[in-house]
């Protein structure tokens, strides 16, 4: 299963990087899901 997560609007670098660090954290707790980081700007 395909998860794409992420902000709608990229905020400032330092919101953004934690968003990406959480999802990195949940496909390194979930390997049988692949994860893909997307955010607009």
């Amino acid at each position: 299963m395909l998860i794409i997560a992420g902000p709608c609007v990229i905020e400032g670098e330092d919101i953004t990087l934690r968003i990406a660090q959480e999802i990195r954290r949940l496909a390194d707790e979930f390997p049988e899901f692949s994860f893909v980081f997307k955010a607009s700007f």
